[in-house]
């Protein structure tokens, strides 16, 4: 076998490498520290430091367990400053049984900020920065590594456009190099500083006033970005008590 064909096998191994040995059992995967370019057009590079984060969306199986132990966070919670009217809607029924979401591999949806947070907390864990959470979305897919910033924008937006009435099971869809599902494609996510992280203008409004209103108006740094801007406007426009039929998230720790 000739020392290019040897390169190439090697070049394919190390390509799947990072998802192989990266996803641990406990379902973290660890991100490696480096530098990040955030969003608005304002910001400076900043130094992400290394953390953990999940490899998957929290799904319908993971929020019953954390229900069952804290069933203050139950379907039957009423609207409130912690969570809105809708609140895991998809878990209500005639019957107000809970049973189809018992063994349910699906995102779970329909969740406030707190309801998030309270989770990740009850895990050992904490939401992602809105930094951390972009960063780790920026590496490349397994399907195509070598594609250019435009053409991941492109392909993530096109994904954006589509809608479905039945989410999938986690795990399915869009993987990056590092072992990393489901960013893309599947559902919006929330990190911890989904509000203030977007705010611009001349508002300064500060991390608790802004839990509970929309921030001000995100700023576009360069059209090969719409896929981005696309996920700042929309947590910009949420409150921490909002919830979604396409909003979910994953937790995140430090090392």
């Amino acid at each position: 076998m000739s020392a290019k064909r040897i390169r190439f096998i090697l070049a394919i191994i190390m390509l799947f490498v990072p998802a192989l040995i990266l996803a641990r059992k406990d379902g973290l995967v660890r991100v490696p520290g480096g530098m990040f370019i955030p969003f608005l057009d304002d910001e400076q590079p900043t130094r992400i430091a290394a953390f953990q984060i999940q490899a998957y969306p929290v799904t319908n199986q993971d929020f019953y367990r954390f229900v069952q132990a804290n069933p203050q966070w139950g379907p039957s919670r009423s609207a409130d400053l912690f969570a809105d009217e809708y609140y895991l809607k998809h878990w209500k029924t005639p019957s107000g049984s809970m049973a189809q979401v018992k063994g349910d591999r699906k995102p779970v949806t329909n969740v406030s900020y707190f309801a998030a947070r309270a989770y990740c907390q009850w895990v050992g864990m904490r939401l992602p920065e809105t930094n951390e959470w972009e960063y780790s979305a920026a590496f490349a897919s397994t399907e195509a590594p070598n594609e250019t910033r435009s053409e991941f924008s492109r392909r993530i937006l096109s994904w954006y456009g589509k809608t479905s009435a039945e989410l999938k099971p986690v795990g399915q869809g869009y993987q990056n190099v590092l072992g990393i599902y489901d960013q893309h494609g599947l559902i919006w996510e929330w990190t911890e500083d989904f509000n203030t992280a977007t705010v611009g203008g001349d508002s300064r409004d500060t991390k608790e006033s802004a839990l509970f209103c929309g921030s001000a108006a995100t700023a576009a740094a360069d059209p090969s970005m719409y896929a981005d801007f696309m996920r700042y406007a929309f947590r910009s426009g949420l409150q921490a008590r909002s919830t979604s039929r396409n909003l979910g998230f994953r937790c995140a720790s430090d090392l």
